[in-house]
């Protein structure tokens, strides 16, 4: 059995990685453990809490439609 650990970097270097690759919040979102600068990790988890909420809102109303 592993443990998967993911590096994060800086804030601004993550928010640029992010606003060019946005799938890559996946690849953090992945790993078991997250190791960085804590502003790092919230703004991950922040924008992870984002699409999550994005993702209930759109299920809830597509099973409104039907």
């Amino acid at each position: 059995m592993s443990f998967n650990k993911k590096y994060v970097s800086e804030l601004d270097k993550l928010k640029e990685e992010l606003d060019k690759y946005p799938e890559n919040l996946n690849y953090y979102m992945n790993a078991d453990s997250l190791i960085g600068p804590a502003e790092s990790l919230d703004y991950i988890y922040m924008l992870w809490n984002r699409r999550e909420k994005e993702n209930l809102k759109n299920s809830n109303e597509e099973s409104l439609s039907e």
